[in-house]
């Protein structure tokens, strides 16, 4: 059997072969040997299944800042409308005691 691959694979599988004291080729058997793709199946669903649920609460912790943020707003622009007329009813009264 003949496997392609770059010569940085290669390099890469003899490297790793060696590490373990085996030859490429029986690194490679054991590897086949050893892979199940319903494994990875499994692996994947797993993951998904977290992602999903980190994104449900991710999208909840978003949504409760968002209404949080748009509250602070609400609250500024009222202090803000406040002190505008507080400020206009000073200047009034400024006024009046400059005009006597």
């Amino acid at each position: 059997m003949v496997v392609m691959m770059t010569p940085a694979n290669k390099r890469e599988l003899e490297r790793r072969a060696r590490e373990v004291g085996l030859t490429p080729s029986e690194f490679m058997r054991r590897a086949s040997e050893s892979y199940d793709p319903s494994a990875d199946e499994a692996l994947l669903e797993a993951f998904l299944v977290e992602f999903e649920a980190n994104n449900r609460a991710m999208s909840t912790k978003l949504r409760e800042t968002a209404d949080q943020i748009e509250a602070t707003l609400a609250k500024m622009d009222a202090r803000k409308a406040e002190q505008e007329a507080e400020l206009t009813a000073l200047r009034g009264e400024m006024a009046a005691m400059y005009a006597e």
